[in-house]
């Protein structure tokens, strides 16, 4: 960078060093010896070296044996949340963790995967490059789930998995089957208490895209109702995929609801609220 004479007479040529050595690091992830340290910056080994201890024991940099790196006590952590952001719980965990992240002052990157898997993975590749901390993924299709956290391990980044379990994340999420088994298990019991014990249908909304993990909601129910029934006819429990949408849920349930009297006794279990919500719909749609 060009100095004019003014200005130079009054710069400090110890920090000017200094920062030389910091700025030589080119990315967070970047691991220098002192060898290339004294390469890139010209300056000479013994001075390099007592520059490069001050900012350990600063905390700006970080050994490993005989490499640096920048610290990242020195700077904010940086955080990812990728999702299918038409999704209202996606914007609502999104707009939870900016919240979060704006009070522990830490860098937040959201992007749409858009029910896309080219769309998931070069998201997860794009803020790979981008050096992030922390990324988590919240997307319901579970054959993306094992390509998008092989990208984040390969690049030794720690992964959250939301609602969808991933290859080596942390899961964060319900366990789902015994949160079906109780759903299953109040429907049973108001069956007994309300049907009793003879309703004429018991309608599963799914989301079969999710894979196991979600369908262990739905197996829960099932086990949880034959629980309090267990003889109840199997030819009476219809599953249907409701893909987690309310307007979807709306159109399958119709489609079956349609053929049933008003006196017909019905149990509806959905493995989303939106799901659930979808079929009210057409409940009322129906009188």
């Amino acid at each position: 960078m060009e100095t004019s004479p003014d200005v130079k007479k009054n710069l400090v040529p110890v920090l000017q060093k200094a920062l030389d050595v910091l700025e030589c690091f080119r990315s967070p992830d970047e691991e220098l010896t002192l060898g290339e340290v004294t390469t890139r910056t010209g300056i000479s080994h013994a001075t390099a070296f007592r520059i490069l201890c001050t900012f350990v024991q600063r905390q700006y940099l970080v050994r490993r044996g005989t490499r640096y790196r920048l610290s990242s006590m020195r700077r904010k952590i940086r955080v990812s949340f990728c999702a299918t952001m038409s999704l209202p719980l996606s914007v609502a965990i999104a707009e939870s963790l900016k919240g979060a992240a704006n009070e522990a002052d830490i860098d937040l990157t959201i992007r749409d995967n858009q029910f896309s898997r080219d769309m998931a993975l070069e998201n997860a590749r794009s803020l790979v490059a981008k050096g992030v901390d922390v990324a988590i993924e919240f997307q319901r299709d579970h054959e993306f789930a094992a390509p998008i956290a092989n990208v984040f391990r390969s690049a030794r980044i720690p992964l959250i998995a939301v609602h969808v379990p991933h290859p080596g994340a942390t899961y964060f999420g319900p366990d789902n089957y015994r949160a079906g088994l109780t759903a299953g298990s109040a429907l049973g019991q108001h069956a007994v208490m309300q049907h009793a014990g003879q309703p004429k249908l018991l309608l599963l909304l799914q989301i079969n895209e999710a894979g196991t993990p979600l369908q262990e909601r739905i197996t829960g129910v099932v086990d949880g109702f034959r629980q309090v029934l267990p003889h109840f006819p199997e030819d009476r429990i219809m599953h249907l995929d409701g893909a987690g949408d309310r307007e979807r849920s709306r159109q399958v349930a119709m489609e079956t609801l349609r053929y049933l009297r008003r006196s017909d006794k019905l149990l509806i279990a959905a493995a989303s609220d939106h799901s659930a919500l979808g079929a009210l719909d057409a409940l009322r749609a129906l009188r």
